[in-house]
């Protein structure tokens, strides 16, 4: 998830974060991974798209966990539409990451079952599509406006456009996802975010250690859609 958390900071703290992870500090992979999963909620279940299994293995001989499909809110393939699946169908035991030895395409190691089922929610929306799409450029390092810099100018011209009210982009922001409530906003991202801290990031884009990664990513995806040009 390096390249996921290297977005949202500084270039050069994603640069001593690299030279450190390189080599073997244990703090400095701690702190990276705490910067990706504060806010979040932690889940220890690996994903998989049913397409992309079936084309790893005519391919190449087995399934691969792909890192895109490891981001907690992520919820669809973006190649294929597919939800992804997190269990065995038959037995329900989820694709945990104790299993490191399991590949997707893999026999259930309780039951032994080849299919694979989904517990997570099916809605979609043009928010979470522009969200998702930010995170797989985010993942190949194609995401500037993640920089603090530009995403704090993209926030101030979306809150100047939008007459300083934040409020009313917060509202935008949940009508963009279909949803009617910051909670369920939350559960979707599968963060933790609170009303005041929504209101503070369009009023003054605090630095990313400041607010749940998948907030500020979404917050962002919807920035980068709302914002007049000019400011851009």
């Amino acid at each position: 998830m390096f390249p996921l958390v290297s977005s949202i900071t500084t270039a050069q703290a994603a640069n001593r974060w690299r030279k450190a992870i390189a080599l073997g500090s244990a703090v400095a992979h701690t702190r990276c991974r705490a910067l990706h999963d504060r806010g979040g909620k932690s889940r220890h279940v690996l994903r998989l798209c049913p397409s992309c299994v079936r084309e790893d293995v005519h391919m190449f001989g087995s399934g691969h966990w792909r890192v895109m499909h490891q981001v907690s809110a992520i919820r669809f393939c973006l190649r294929h539409g597919d939800l992804l699946h997190d269990r065995c169908e038959k037995c329900h035991a989820v694709f945990a990451e104790c299993s490191k030895s399991m590949l997707p395409g893999d026999s259930c190691p309780d039951c032994g079952s080849q299919i694979s089922g989904s517990s997570l929610p099916t809605e979609s929306s043009k928010g979470y599509t522009a969200f998702a799409q930010l995170v797989e450029r985010a993942l190949i390092g194609d995401a500037p406006n993640l920089a603090p810099q530009r995403r704090n100018q993209l926030f101030m011209g979306l809150l100047a456009a939008a007459d300083y009210n934040a409020d009313a982009l917060l509202e935008a922001l949940l009508a963009w996802w279909d949803v009617d409530s910051l909670q369920a906003l939350n559960a979707q991202l599968q963060c933790r975010i609170e009303h005041f801290q929504a209101l503070q990031l369009f009023a003054c884009g605090p630095a990313a250690d400041k607010v749940a990664s998948p907030f500020l990513m979404a917050a962002v995806a919807f920035a980068q859609e709302f914002t007049p040009k000019a400011y851009d």
